[in-house]
């Protein structure tokens, strides 16, 4: 499962987030590791933003079929 948001807002510096104040980006990141997934990102300060999350997606196994007689 890939899942990728952008906007063309002002963007930030990931690196000048005050971790202390905000920290929604490290629950996305925790919860995305829980599926063994990755979390990226992409912005700088005046050229928007891109996160992407890819998750790996199993089949279900199959049921067998139950013999009717």
């Amino acid at each position: 499962l890939d899942i990728s948001v952008a906007d063309n807002g002002v963007g930030f510096d990931p690196d000048l987030v005050n971790k202390e104040e905000h920290f929604g980006l490290d629950i996305l990141q925790e919860r995305v590791a829980g599926l063994s997934g990755k979390l990226m990102m992409n912005s700088s300060a005046n050229s928007g933003t891109i996160v992407s999350i890819s998750i790996p997606v199993q089949s279900p196994e199959k049921e067998p079929h139950e013999q009717l007689f």
